[in-house]
C-alpha cells in the first residue's frame, strides 16, 4: 500500500479471489474472498491493531492453597503457531510477555500433581495502549488417590474395640440420618463401669493403599466432621484419624467434639512422623515407603462411660504421591 493505504491490481480476469491484507506485528491480518465480475472493482479493508498481553498468574495447590513452584505453563494457539512456555518461580508465580490475543489451549504441569488442561480466551484492551495484562491463576489437584465416603453406609465399614475391656460392653455403630447433615455414622457405647475407657477402631473397607504397587506416600490429607450427643456430665468422645498397617494401628490428632455442634477436623500433608502407635509392642510410626505394607484408613473413637454417643460425617482421605 502507499502512504494513503491504497493498493491496486491491474488486468485481473473476472473470477473469485482470496485476498489477505497484513502488516505484522502492529496489525492483525484480515483475509476475505472477493468476487470480481467487471473491469473495475473496489474492496475496503479495516485492520485491527494487534494487542499483545502480559499473561501471568499463580499456581496453587487445590487442597491447601499453597504455592506450587516450578510448575510449567504451556500456551498453544488454537489457530496454530509456536507454543509459549513459562515456569513458575518459588512462589508459584509465572509470566509470559507478548502473548497475542486469541484462544489458547493451556496445559499446566508440575511434579506430584495432576496435569491441568483448559481452553481459554486471552484478551486485553480493544483500544490503545496496545499492550495490556491478563491474570489467570490455576489450582492443581495433588497426584495420588482420594477416598471419600459422604454417606457412610454400613457395608463400607468395620468396627472393633482395640483397647479396654469388653466385659459387659455394648456397642451400636451404624448409618443414621440427620439432624441437618443427611446420612452420618452414629456410635453409642454402653459402658457398665462409668470411668472405663475404650478405643473403637472404625476402618473403611474400600480405603486401601498399597505403596509397593502405587508408589510411596509423600503426604496424607484427611477431613471429617464429628459431634457428641451427651449431657454435660458425660465426657465427650474423642475422634482421631486412623491407619492400620498389618496388625498395627496408628492415629493422628485426637479432639473431643462439642456437644450437639458438628465440628470440622482436617489436616494436610501429614507424613509418617505425624502418626503415633495406638498399641504397644509394634513400630512407633507407619511405613509410607515403597517397601511398606498395605495401609487401610478410617477413624478411632476414644469413649468414656457411662453412655457416650457421637457421630461422624463427610469422611475423606487423600494420598499424595
Amino acid at each position: 500500500t502507499d502512504r494513503n493505504g491504497k493498493s491496486s491490481f491491474h488486468y485481473l480476469p473476472a473470477d473469485t479471489y482470496l485476498i489477505s491484507v497484513s502488516k505484522l506485528p502492529e496489525y492483525l491480518p484480515e483475509t476475505r474472498t472477493v468476487a470480481l465480475s467487471g473491469p473495475l472493482g473496489t474492496e475496503r479493508f479495516v485492520l485491527r491493531r494487534a494487542v499483545t498481553v502480559q499473561f501471568s498468574g499463580r499456581i496453587r495447590d487445590a487442597v491447601d492453597d499453597v504455592a506450587v513452584p516450578n510448575a510449567r505453563v504451556t500456551l498453544v494457539p488454537n489457530e496454530g503457531g509456536a507454543p509459549k512456555v513459562a515456569t513458575a518461580d518459588s512462589a508459584g508465580r509465572y509470566s509470559l510477555n507478548n502473548v497475542a490475543e486469541g484462544v489458547y489451549r493451556i496445559t499446566v504441569t508440575a511434579e506430584h500433581y495432576e496435569d491441568l488442561q483448559v481452553t481459554l480466551l486471552i484478551e486485553g484492551g480493544s483500544t490503545p495502549p496496545t499492550r495490556t495484562t491478563a491474570v489467570q491463576d490455576f489450582d492443581l489437584d495433588p497426584a495420588g488417590e482420594l477416598f471419600l465416603d459422604p454417606n457412610l453406609p454400613n457395608g463400607d465399614w468395620s468396627s472393633q474395640v482395640v483397647f479396654g475391656s469388653t466385659a459387659g460392653l455394648s456397642v451400636v455403630v451404624g448409618q443414621q440420618v440427620g439432624p441437618g447433615v443427611g446420612n452420618y455414622r452414629h456410635a453409642t457405647l454402653i459402658l457398665p463401669i462409668p470411668d472405663r475407657t475404650v478405643y473403637l477402631a472404625n476402618l473403611n473397607l474400600r480405603a486401601r493403599y498399597r505403596p509397593a504397587e502405587s508408589g510411596p506416600i509423600r503426604g496424607l490429607d484427611y477431613g471429617f466432621e464429628a459431634i457428641t450427643f451427651v449431657d454435660p456430665e458425660v465426657s465427650p468422645s474423642v475422634y482421631a484419624m486412623l491407619i492400620r498397617q498389618g496388625s498395627n494401628l496408628f492415629i493422628h490428632g485426637g479432639t473431643d467434639y462439642a456437644r450437639y455442634i458438628w465440628t470440622r477436623d482436617r489436616a494436610e500433608r501429614l507424613t509418617a512422623a505425624n502418626f503415633t502407635s495406638v498399641l504397644s509392642g509394634g513400630p512407633d510410626q507407619p511405613d509410607f515407603s515403597a517397601s511398606g505394607g498395605e495401609l487401610q484408613f478410617g477413624y478411632l473413637i476414644q469413649a468414656e462411660g457411662p453412655r457416650p454417643t457421637s457421630g461422624l460425617d463427610n469422611w475423606m482421605v487423600r494420598v499424595r504421591t
